[in-house]
């Protein structure tokens, strides 16, 4: 039986399948994460989120502009991802192009 790794986000379910294999031939034995996991996960960013409250939001406007700047928004990206979640990127994201632009 063959794994298949399944993360839970608020869209729904992500799946990941091994590269270089038929991917789509079951049966797959789904590999959810214990509660405990889930929760210590949670802890860790809201402790990120904490430890990280007085600059992540200069990161933010640094990528903001630098996108709307036409500068290289990948380079601000990266410098924001010390700051900030992933959750905050995607909000930001979203809020500049609607959703992800190709272009960045």
């Amino acid at each position: 039986m063959k794994n298949l790794i399944v993360y839970l986000n608020t869209g729904g379910f992500e799946s990941f399948y091994q590269r270089g294999k038929d991917n789509f031939q079951g049966p797959y034995n789904i590999i959810h994460c214990s509660d405990e996991k889930k929760q210590r996960q949670l802890q860790s960013i809201e402790r990120f989120k904490q430890n990280h409250k007085k600059t992540f939001q200069s990161s933010l406007d640094k990528l903001q502009s630098s996108v709307f700047q036409n500068k290289n928004s990948f380079s601000s990206l990266m410098e924001a991802c010390v700051d900030c979640t992933l959750e905050q990127l995607t909000h930001t994201l979203f809020q500049i192009g609607g959703a992800y632009r190709r272009k960045m």
